[in-house]
């Protein structure tokens, strides 16, 4: 008796070719056919120019800026050769802005066998130009909900609580004497963060000493009650 032996494998996908459009798969790779790698069109800052010299069928016509097949460019009228990437036709302008990088193969038909292709379009070669498949790779929520912008959202670090800072008034207890030579020059006179009014009549009072500096004096009060109403009152008063 021999041991079951299991071989296991993952199937290679194909590369990606002009049979993957139904409208191109009836073209053939029997004769007049040349595949391109993507790789040796590396390094070159234009696509059209690293490409021209490598193509053996056609010839480039700067004069027409179009690809034919060599036969063509003795006809008077000359029909040029179609130009499919990815799947959608495009001129050979395109070319110029297309990323080497992004290229698998570049399939060159010098003849349509079957007519099926170029010559309902009144064009004799096509250039097919392959591009990399790009794999998707599954992520997690997480991973998606990262990626999504925060709106409407703001991170606060709360940084606690602040004591209350006192305000520095001069001592006028002192006799008086001993302040004959003292001048108060002093621009704020009074502040307090911390008057409560009195809960049966709803007022409160202050006491302090202006500066030895006379004019007229402004004094701004601001509070809120228990209910959050906001009360705000500006007076002035002269000191001669």
């Amino acid at each position: 008796m021999l041991k079951e032996v299991v071989i296991k494998g993952k199937k290679q996908a194909s590369p990606p070719s002009h049979k993957d459009d139904t409208r191109l798969a009836t073209l053939s790779e029997l004769k007049h056919y040349q595949l391109i790698r993507g790789d040796a069109l590396r390094g070159w800052n234009s696509f059209l120019i690293g490409l021209r010299p490598l193509i053996n069928g056609m010839d480039f016509s700067s004069e027409r800026q179009n690809f034919y097949v060599k036969r063509e460019l003795n006809s008077p009228h000359p029909l040029p050769a179609l130009i499919f990437v990815g799947g959608m036709e495009v001129d050979a302008a395109y070319l110029t802005t297309l990323d080497a990088n992004t290229v698998e193969s570049v399939e060159v038909f010098s003849k349509d066998d079957f007519g099926v292709v170029a010559k309902p379009n009144f064009n004799k070669g096509v250039i097919v130009i392959n591009l990399r498949r790009i794999e998707a790779t599954p992520i997690s929520m997480a991973e998606l909900k990262s990626m999504l912008p925060k709106r409407n959202g703001i991170i606060y670090n709360v940084q606690g609580y602040t004591a209350i800072r006192s305000f520095y008034s001069p001592r006028y207890d002192a006799p008086r004497s001993q302040q004959s030579t003292m001048v108060d020059t002093r621009s704020t006179i009074y502040w307090n963060p911390n008057i409560n009014t009195s809960k049966t009549t709803g007022s409160a009072s202050v006491e302090y000493f202006n500066a030895d500096g006379v004019g007229t004096y402004r004094a701004i009060i601001e509070g809120i009650d228990k209910d959050g109403n906001i009360g705000r009152q500006v007076f002035r008063y002269e000191v001669k």
